[in-house]
């Protein structure tokens, strides 16, 4: 299980950062540790890079 935190930009209030949260709920096995507009902190079994992949097809920028 890994640990991460990874840095947001793009988003603008918490309503943003919660469409993340539900994105990363939906295509990985996550428990978020916590959440802002401006980072992410999980943890997960799954890779830095398909977690950022999925931030990233909301047109929000990570890592």
């Amino acid at each position: 299980m890994y640990q991460l935190v990874i840095p947001l930009s793009g988003l603008n209030c918490m309503g943003c950062a919660r469409k993340v949260e539900n994105a990363l709920h939906a295509n990985h096995d996550v428990e978020i540790l916590n959440l802002s507009p401006t980072q992410v902190e999980v943890k997960t079994e799954s890779s830095l890079k398909e977690l950022v992949s999925s931030i990233e097809s909301l047109g929000y920028q990570a890592g």
